[in-house]
This record gives structure tokens, C-alpha cells and sequence, in this order.
């Protein structure tokens, strides 16, 4: 079942969905121009936190229909 919106709102949506792809890909960035740090746990658990981020934002927008 798709939810209607308008295309402000499908705008924010996928804005959304933009930052939080970036915000993942700043972290692959700085993962690959520097060693894991000393601490794996905060490492892995930024990167739990902005691949559910993406997931969700991905998600939102896979369940709605812009209006007309």
C-alpha cells in the first residue's frame, strides 16, 4: 500500500535519503584514508547507525506515491 504525498514532502523524502547516503560515504572516506581506530566497537557502531539510517530513509520513500 503506497502512502500519497506531494512533491515537497517526496522532495524532503529523497533529500533525506541523499544525506544520509552521504553521511555513509563520508565515513567509507575517512575509513579508507585512515586505520580503524583503536576502538572497533565505536567504529561498528557508527556504521550500524548510518546504514540503518539509509535503510529507513530507503524505506520511507519505497512506500510512497507523489501525487499528481
Amino acid at each position: 500500500m503506497y502512502t500519497k504525498i506531494d512533491s515537497e514532502e517526496f522532495r524532503m523524502l529523497r533529500d533525506r535519503l541523499d544525506n544520509s547516503v552521504g553521511e555513509l560515504n563520508k565515513f567509507f572516506d575517512t575509513i579508507s584514508e585512515t586505520d580503524i581506530s583503536g576502538n572497533r566497537n565505536t567504529d561498528l557502531n557508527k556504521l550500524r547507525i548510518l546504514a540503518k539510517d539509509v535503510a529507513n530513509n530507503a524505506l520511507d520513500l519505497s512506500k510512497i506515491k507523489a501525487r499528481k
